[in-house]
């Protein structure tokens, strides 16, 4: 109980060296001892039932949830299975988890308004369609909510929406270009698709050449489009 809320703690004050060495040490402990796991890692959850990355998006804590989301990858598998070993697996965050409530980190950070916790999430793969117990998704979260007569019951988040839109815009693109369903592959709102070899280099560059040119000022529609037509250029070349 005491190392789980430590752990909690560091990801939530974003003390990213404290985690590191916590965990690390967890995995000497168990592997002295031959346990199976150590009694700690990246997968504990609070008393709301957050995982860590969760608890680094509420509180904006992006440097946490980008060493949650990559510093796995930087640890070698086991030499003679070829599979992850123990710390590997301890420093793994799961980006399909969600809380007691259905929320994931994606629709987290989106509520909270961490647009960098949100990129980086949705450049490792989250989804941010997926709804929670309430039936809302990220996007519904951060629109605005008007009564029938068009009063505002609360305020949305246009920066954050407009994120979320640029997102679907790109998985739309990926989609034509034969990409599939884009999401599992990592697709990212400010780059193509990531954690996948062989990542979307066309969708990456159709983004940042748009968000250049301020094409964001007109909408993910008008990006789409364009997307569209040069994704169908090439295809004629």
């Amino acid at each position: 109980e005491q190392i789980r809320k430590s752990l909690c703690k560091h990801a939530a004050e974003g003390n990213v060296a404290a985690l590191r060495v916590e965990i690390e040490g967890l995995v000497r402990e168990a592997e002295t001892e031959n346990a199976k796991r150590p009694r700690g890692s990246v997968q504990v959850r609070d008393d709301r039932g957050q995982t860590l990355l969760i608890i680094a998006c509420q509180n904006g804590k992006t440097d946490m949830v980008t060493f949650l989301c990559e510093h796995w990858k930087t640890i070698e598998d086991d030499i003679f299975t070829g599979s992850p070993g123990m710390e590997k697996r301890a420093f793994r965050s799961n980006l399909a988890a969600r809380d007691s409530k259905g929320w994931n980190a994606a629709s987290v950070a989106a509520f909270h308004g961490h647009k960098g916790c949100l990129l980086k999430v949705l450049e490792h793969g989250a989804d941010p369609r997926v709804e929670n117990s309430y039936g809302k998704d990220a996007f519904a979260v951060v629109k605005t909510e008007k009564d029938l007569l068009g009063a505002v019951l609360r305020e949305g988040r246009p920066e954050i929406l407009e994120t979320l839109e640029m997102w679907e815009a790109e998985q739309q693109a990926a989609r034509i270009m034969g990409g599939g369903d884009s999401v599992g592959g990592g697709a990212g709102a400010n780059g193509g698709r990531a954690d996948t070899e062989g990542s979307s280099v066309a969708t990456s560059s159709l983004v940042d050449k748009a968000k250049a040119e301020g094409a964001q000022d007109a909408g993910p529609v008008a990006l789409q489009q364009e997307m569209v037509a040069e994704a169908a250029g090439g295809g004629a070349a």
